[in-house]
């Protein structure tokens, strides 16, 4: 169904469009419906003066948001900034990157997990590429993620690298990443 107006816009219903608790056999398909609403405005909505930061969820999600604004040559305005309060302004429903780092050769990755969803047996699929010139070191596995941390060995500590990183098939990053020599050794 299309609606128009201001008017049908007051008139949608915004608890079952954001509704967050289980479905009953009653409201199910009500609620699946009404949580695929889509708001569309013909033309361009201006940002400015409205618009004054970005907020995303981790620092992998903005370093990404940097690095692909990088690649296409385009400029943000905007402040980027990290929320510190979790759970405030983002579902933290699914798996997702929460933080990554590198030192020496080795990627760690620590998750959030999903909170609904999760698999009972914890099998998650992980894919990390990093490139380097024209070689490629590729990790593409289902593995079980038990703790919050996985690590990976075997990458190369060139700074140039450029980082591809899926968790179930979904972007979790995408950009460089600095290699930071091993406290250990």
């Amino acid at each position: 169904m299309f609606l128009d107006g201001d008017a049908s816009f007051n008139q949608l219903d915004f608890d079952a469009v954001y509704h967050d608790a289980p479905t009953t056999p009653d409201n199910k398909e009500y609620i699946t419906n009404m949580r695929m609403s889509e708001v569309s405005v013909e033309g361009r909505v201006p940002l400015a003066p409205h618009l004054r930061a970005i907020v995303f969820r981790t620092q992998s999600d903005m370093r990404t948001f940097e690095y692909l604004l990088e690649m296409a040559g385009i400029h943000c305005p905007y402040k980027l900034l990290v929320e510190r309060a979790r759970g405030t302004l983002f579902l933290a429903r699914a798996l997702y990157l929460n933080d990554l780092s590198f030192a020496g050769n080795t990627i760690s990755l620590t998750f959030n997990f999903p909170t609904d969803f999760s698999p009972p047996d914890r099998i998650f699929k992980v894919y990390i590429n990093q490139t380097v010139g024209h070689i490629s070191n590729t990790y593409d596995k289902s593995v079980e993620l038990r703790a919050p941390t996985f690590n990976v060995t075997n990458y190369n500590p060139d700074k140039s690298g450029v980082w591809l990183i899926r968790l179930e098939d979904q972007l979790a990053f995408r950009g460089r990443l600095q290699a930071e020599p091993s406290e250990l050794f």
